[in-house]
């Protein structure tokens, strides 16, 4: 068997499998050279999976608590993601995309409230999704926003540019926190 690709994945799953992976074991089982066999081991490393030599097994090893294996987590673990999926998958769509995406790397099942967990929330409106994504994009590039809002004690609209810094929700609201950029005034 000389096929590089098959070669790489069988390596892999050795390794994930806690194998005895030598330079000898992988000459014989893929029938490579050593020189190959270092070449493939290189590769692996090269491409990011932490392959290490484990001097008292004499074998290569994945790194202490790495796997290929999506994590098996436990009940108070899938809760506590339930949890906030139920809480966040409400600050839009953006949001909920994001929790499903991080469901689908870490766990092969699906976290969902047990049916005694009872969380009310209504869904932000389009318009305050679009805001949010428009705060935190700022927020996290360093840009700054320009706001217009009511004044607080008279009907005149304001408008400033504002360093935002970060964003909280608290009891049913939203709020943000940031700097206020000089303004120059002519006289």
């Amino acid at each position: 068997m000389s096929y590089k690709f098959d070669s790489l994945i069988i390596i892999l799953r050795k390794l994930d499998s806690r194998e005895q992976v030598t330079v000898n074991s992988l000459m014989d089982d893929l029938e490579i050279s050593q020189r190959t066999t270092f070449r493939y081991i290189q590769t692996l490393q090269i491409a990011g999976y932490p392959i290490v030599f484990d001097r008292k097994k004499n074998s290569y090893a994945f790194s202490e608590g790495y796997s290929l294996r999506k994590p098996n987590l436990s009940i108070e673990e899938t809760l506590a993601f339930a949890l906030a999926k139920k809480l966040l998958g409400n600050f839009g769509a953006g949001m909920e995309q994001s929790l499903k995406k991080i469901e689908e790397k870490i766990s092969t099942k699906s976290a969902s409230l047990p049916k005694h967990i009872v969380l009310s929330g209504t869904a932000l409106p389009p318009e305050t999704e679009q805001y949010l994504g428009i705060i935190h994009g700022a927020i996290t590039n360093f840009q700054k926003i320009e706001i217009k809002y009511n004044a607080l004690h008279s009907k005149a609209k304001s408008q400033r540019k504002i360093d935002p810094c970060y964003l909280f929700f608290n009891e049913g609201f939203w709020y943000m926190r940031g700097g206020v950029i000089a303004i120059r005034i002519r006289r």
